[in-house]
C-alpha cells in the first residue's frame, strides 16, 4: 500500500514554455502491468501560479490523494518523483489528452500510457454504509490519558440521544497501525458500528492506536500487552462519563483486538462483557500456518510453493518459541534462510534485503509476543459473558478451529454465558463475501454485515 508522503513544491520553467506546459494540468489515469497484474494509477496534476503540484491515487488499493514529493515540467516532459517509493515517471504529451512515458520503481521499468479523466471520482469506492449527516445522536472528540504508559490517546465518543445512562462499549482494532475508524481499503467498519449502536441505544468509544492520528506514543515498539494497557485506559475513561452505565460497559475487539478484549477482561473485573469479532481461539503459531496456506491458495500459488512457505514459517516460529535470546534467534533464522536459498535459482532465492526484513519483523517485540500467545490460557480466566463471531469465508482467522477453541476454553473455565456463531459467507472484515480472499476486501461495497450489527446489539442489550 502506498505510504503517506510529504509534498514538496518544485517550480517549472517560466517564459514562453509556460503556455505549452499548462497542458499537463489535469487528472490522468493509466494501468500499470506488473507481473501479470493490472493496477490502476491516477495522477492529479495542478499548476498554481508558477508552481506544479500533484497527488496520486491507487484505486485498486483504495488509497487516494497521496501528495507527490517532486513535480516539474522540463524540456517538454512531465517529471514525477516519489523517492520514498523509488518511483519516477517521465512522460510527454502525445496529444492534448494523452501521456506516454517511462515508469520506474526500483529495478522495475515499464511504459505507462495515460489519458485524461473526465470524472476523477469514478474510480473511488462506493461505501453506502458510511454514515452521513444528520446524526440522531451526539458525537464528541475526546482525549484520555494512559497513565501507565504516560501517553494521551484520542478518540470519538458517540452517545445516543436521551437521558441515559446507556450501555457502552470500547472498540479495539486489529493488527497494524489503525485509526479510530479501523479504516482499511476505503472501509470504516468502526464508524459503521458506532453509528448503528448509537442509533440503537448503545454508546461507543473508538480511538486511534498509539502513535496514530491524534494519539501519542510509539506504535512500532508496542506489543499486544501495550495495546491492552491502552484499552484499559479507554475503558476506564468511558465508565466515568455521566451518560454511561458503568456496570454495563464492555469491550468489542476485532482480530488482534480479539486478543486484547479477553486480556483486559481477565484483568479488569468491571468489564461487563466482551465481543470477539474474528478473534483467535487457537495458539497463534498454529493459526498463522493455517492462514499462510489459505492465503497462498487464494493467490493461486502452487502447492509446492505453499508447502515450502508453510514449512519455512513453521521453522521460524519454532525458533522464536524455543530461542528467547533475540540475537541468537536472528542468527538461527538467517541460517535457515541461507540454507533454504542453497541450490535455488537466483530468481527463487530470498534476497538479503528481504531476509533482513523478515528477520527484523519476526524478532520485533510485537511479533515475539504475538506468536507465543495462546488464547485458551487467557479465555479460561474470563468470567464475564462472551460473544464470539467468525465468518465461514475468513481465511485469516478461520471460523471452525477458532470458535471451537473459544468454546472449549469457556467450558474449561465454567463460564456458562458464552455464545459462538459461525456466520455464513462472511470474511475477516465481517463483509458478505464470495471468495474471502484479501484482494476481495476493497471490491466489496458492504463494509460490515447488517446481520452481525443486529446480533451484537441484541446480545449486548440482553446482558
Amino acid at each position: 500500500m502506498f505510504k503517506k508522503l510529504v509534498l514538496t513544491v518544485c517550480t517549472c520553467l517560466s517564459g514562453g514554455w509556460m503556455l505549452f506546459s499548462q497542458n499537463f494540468a489535469g487528472d490522468w489515469a493509466g494501468k500499470l502491468n506488473i507481473q501479470g497484474t493490472s493496477l490502476n494509477v491516477v495522477f492529479h496534476v495542478m499548476n498554481e501560479g508558477n508552481t506544479w503540484k500533484a497527488k496520486m491515487d491507487s484505486p485498486d488499493q483504495q488509497v487516494f490523494d497521496i501528495p507527490i514529493e517532486k513535480v516539474a515540467v522540463e524540456n517538454g516532459k512531465l517529471l514525477i518523483g516519489v523517492p520514498a517509493m523509488r518511483v519516477t515517471y517521465e512522460a510527454k504529451l502525445t496529444d492534448s489528452d494523452s501521456l506516454k512515458g517511462e515508469f520506474k520503481q526500483g529495478d522495475f521499468v515499464t511504459i505507462l500510457s495515460m489519458g485524461r479523466m473526465s470524472d476523477p471520482q469514478s474510480l473511488r469506492p462506493k461505501r453506502p454504509q458510511e454514515p452521513k449527516p444528520k446524526f440522531d445522536y451526539t458525537i464528541r472528540d475526546v482525549e484520555f490519558k494512559n497513565e501507565q504508559a504516560g501517553i494521551t490517546l484520542a478518540g470519538t465518543l458517540t452517545v445516543p440521544k436521551g437521558k441515559g445512562p446507556f450501555p457502552a462499549v470500547i472498540l479495539v482494532s486489529g493488527s497494524g497501525p489503525q485509526d479510530r475508524n479501523e479504516e482499511i481499503l476505503g472501509h470504516k467498519p468502526f464508524w459503521v458500528i458506532a453509528d448503528y449502536f448509537a442509533k440503537n441505544g448503545i454508546a461507543v468509544l473508538r480511538y486511534d492506536d498509539r502513535g496514530v492520528g491524534g494519539s501519542k506514543g510509539n506504535f512500532e515498539k508496542a506489543t499486544t500487552l501495550d495495546f491492552t494497557s491502552d484499552a484499559e485506559a479507554a475503558f476506564s475513561f468511558l465508565r466515568k462519563q455521566k451518560s454511561i452505565n458503568s456496570s454495563k460497559t464492555g469491550v468489542i475487539g476485532h482480530s488482534e483486538g480479539g486478543m486484547v478484549a479477553p486480556l483486559l477482561a481477565s484483568k479488569v473485573k468491571e468489564v461487563a462483557f466482551i465481543v470477539l469479532l474474528a478473534g483467535p481461539g487457537i495458539p497463534i503459531d498454529q493459526l498463522m500456518l493455517i492462514q499462510i496456506r489459505l492465503v497462498n491458495e487464494a493467490m493461486d500459488k502452487s502447492k509446492e510453493e505453499t508447502e515450502e512457505d508453510v514449512a519455512m514459517n513453521k521453522m521460524f516460529y519454532e525458533i522464536l518459541l524455543r530461542q528467547l535470546d533475540n540475537k541468537l534467534a536472528k542468527q538461527e533464522i538467517d541460517d535457515a534462510i541461507r540454507q533454504s536459498n542453497a541450490g535455488k535459482a537466483d530468481a527463487d532465492k530470498m534476497s538479503d534485503r528481504e531476509a533482513m526484513a523478515v528477520i527484523n519483523e519476526m524478532t520485533s517485540p510485537w511479533f515475539r509476543y504475538f506468536i507465543s500467545y495462546n488464547p485458551a490460557t487467557v479465555l479460561e480466566k474470563v468470567s464475564c459473558p462472551i460473544l464470539a463471531v467468525n465468518g465461514t469465508k475468513d481465511i485469516q482467522v478461520t471460523a471452525s478451529e477458532n470458535l471451537d477453541g473459544i468454546r472449549q476454553a469457556a467450558e474449561r473455565s465454567g463460564n456458562k454465558n458464552v455464545e459462538v456463531h459461525a456466520m455464513e459467507n462472511l470474511n475477516h472484515l465481517m463483509q458478505t463475501a464470495k471468495t474471502g480472499s484479501i484482494s476481495e476486501y476493497s471490491q466489496l461495497e458492504e463494509t460490515f454485515a447488517p446481520s452481525v450489527l443486529q446480533m451484537m446489539t441484541e446480545w449486548i442489550k440482553k446482558q
